[in-house]
């Protein structure tokens, strides 16, 4: 009964002073207390909170952020019971005056740390005070991640300094949280060629060995949500049984393709209410079940964007999937501005894009080029779209890079560094690139300068190990009936190698390289190619970042950087791509 009476004294105070901030709707400058009862406000107790706050905010180590994450998780009766208190209390708020004020500002920024979300308006209360923060403190770690996003109109936000939780660890029960992976294609019917993408191809690239691997990483991580890309639907509910057993629910794309996303939700947590399948992106809605979010809905876009130099095509397809949340939300009663998305997955692209642009701003216009990231060659300053492209949902923010502010956000793909020694930036071969494939080519063939029908059949074993199989073994027939016999030259050779690049297949020419020559182009110790092309953004209006999960531990990291010089894939991790996570708060 005293902590109840208590609760119902200090949420009286916060409305007091929520409401006293605001006349007619507009916001009011907040007066400052006179030295004097600044001194009575200021007890020790209070200081000590204050002290203990601001450690927490420099820098606070990963298990100390855990912690306070974990913290900021209520009991749902809990919970209930404060918004009850905070009805009655709101009949007798007129009658506080300017001291209760101030001592309630006091007493909702202690109170806001144990106990996150307790109304609505004490929420808009902590927002205000955030705001104040940071026009008071450059240095504020919000404000310095908001400062460095591109373009990002400043939109209302509930979004406060989040943190980076530890790599592999849980991610924290409450709100909703969120893990977006591309698996790289399960090789257990389909995908045979995975092998290729591993520097020593042994069993740590069989199906067994990395089902194991991700078995580890997606239940470990205990997201509300899991986004998958890369799923093969031949084989995919034997592929991810141990998702479903794990109470798992799932929608696999419904379109026809060998690689497709796939989102997984809790089913005790979460119902699906909405579901649409769209070109190369899934959209879920998720209403909580249970809790003191249980009504809440959370749209969720799981998206796997066309690769290559595609950035019109990019554009389109995230343009779509947000198009069709709105409608759902509309379909569903809810305005599409207050409607809490996500928007995660492999967007095949970094750097300034038309994609993001779309996200942080809202629009894209005709006067709008892509940045031309060296991922996308021949893409720089082009024009990705004639008209106006808009988006009702709101302002997204890149989560990651939220919570790491003026921190270089990490690289979400840690691979072998070969683009730019087999192609050049105009797209052309590069002298090394084909001095590699002449070593090849006469390793195929030592008794002449043509390859036979049986050579070119050794060739495709070594490499596919089977014939019938491979772009190589497609591209090799086709030579065949140019040429109009069973034989390859040099230049047919070099040709098909030429067109596996232009596809992307770096990754694939090294590994044939390094079986017909014994050594490819790589360099192990320059390094791996880091890129980042795995994203999660979200709606700051709806949705308030926790924390995200540091993609990689310093052990790997350790692993990858130095000696061995283990880029991905690698015994230890199953995929050429990292998996990202975040938490996040209802608003």
């Amino acid at each position: 009964a005293a902590n109840y009476s208590l609760l119902t004294s200090r949420l009286q105070a916060t409305l007091v002073f929520a409401e006293s901030r605001f006349v007619n709707g507009q916001p009011q400058p907040q007066q400052q207390p006179e030295p004097q009862q600044e001194a009575l406000q200021n007890k020790q107790p209070q200081q000590q909170q204050q002290q203990q706050q601001q450690q927490q905010q420099q820098q606070p180590k990963p298990q100390q952020q855990q912690q306070q994450l974990q913290q900021q998780q209520q009991d749902p009766q809990q919970k209930q019971e404060q918004r009850l208190a905070a009805k009655k209390a709101k009949q007798d708020a007129a009658a506080a005056n300017e001291n209760n004020n101030s001592n309630s500002n006091n007493n909702s920024n202690s109170n806001n740390n144990n106990n996150n979300k307790n109304t609505s308006n004490s929420s808009s209360n902590n927002n205000n005070n955030n705001n104040n923060k940071k026009n008071s403190n450059s240095n504020n770690n919000n404000a310095a991640a908001v400062a460095v996003a591109p373009r990002r109109t400043v939109a209302p936000s509930c979004t406060e300094p989040a943190c980076v939780l530890p790599a592999g660890s849980p991610l924290p029960r409450g709100g909703f949280s969120c893990l977006s992976y591309n698996v790289l294609l399960p090789n257990s019917g389909d995908g045979w060629w995975i092998y290729k993408y591993y520097r020593d191809p042994g069993d740590e690239a069989s199906w067994p060995a990395r089902q194991a691997l991700l078995r580890a990483q997606l239940l470990g991580a205990a997201a509300d949500a899991i986004c998958l890309q890369e799923c093969s639907e031949a084989t995919f509910a034997e592929d991810f049984k141990f998702l479903t057993e794990a109470g798992y629910d799932v929608h696999l794309h419904n379109k026809t393709g060998r690689m497709r996303p796939a989102t997984f939700w809790l089913g005790e947590r979460f119902e699906c209410v909405a579901a649409q399948h769209k070109d190369r992106t899934l959209i879920t809605g998720l209403r909580a079940r249970q809790g003191p979010d249980a009504g809440s809905t959370v749209f969720v876009v799981n998206g796997h964007l066309a690769a290559g130099p595609s950035a019109d095509r990019r554009l389109r397809q995230a343009h779509e999937a947000l198009e069709t949340v709105a409608k759902e939300a509309k379909r569903l009663g809810v305005d599409a501005a207050r409607t809490p998305t996500v928007f995660c997955g492999d967007f095949n692209s970094q750097g300034r894009s038309a994609v993001r642009e779309l996200l942080a701003t809202g629009e894209v216009g005709p006067e709008f080029c892509e940045g031309g990231d060296r991922t996308e060659r021949g893409e720089g300053g082009k024009q990705v779209t004639s008209k106006v492209k808009r988006q009702t949902l709101g302002h997204f923010t890149d989560a990651a890079e939220l919570a790491y502010g003026e921190r270089p956000v990490p690289a979400t793909m840690l691979v072998a560094n070969i683009d730019s020694k087999m192609l050049k930036d105009d797209g052309t071969l590069t002298d090394g690139m084909v001095a590699a494939v002449r070593a090849a080519f006469n390793k195929c063939c030592p008794q002449g300068s043509v390859m036979s029908k049986v050579d070119v059949e050794s060739w495709l074993m070594r490499v596919n190990r089977a014939l019938g199989r491979g772009s190589e073994y497609r591209r090799a027939l086709q030579a065949f009936e140019r040429r109009g016999e069973e034989t390859l030259e040099f230049e047919d050779f070099l040709g098909i190698y030429r067109e596996e690049l232009e596809e992307g297949k770096f990754w694939g020419v090294e590994h044939d390289l390094r079986v017909l020559a014994g050594s490819g182009l790589a360099v192990p110790s320059d390094g791996p190619c880091q890129l980042r092309f795995d994203y999660i953004y979200f709606t700051t209006s709806t949705l308030q970042l926790k924390g995200v999960r540091e993609p990689l531990s310093d052990e790997h990291r350790q692993r990858v950087f130095g000696e061995p010089w283990e880029v991905l894939p690698n015994s230890w991790h199953p995929s050429d791509h990292l998996p990202v996570a975040a938490v996040f708060d209802f608003c």
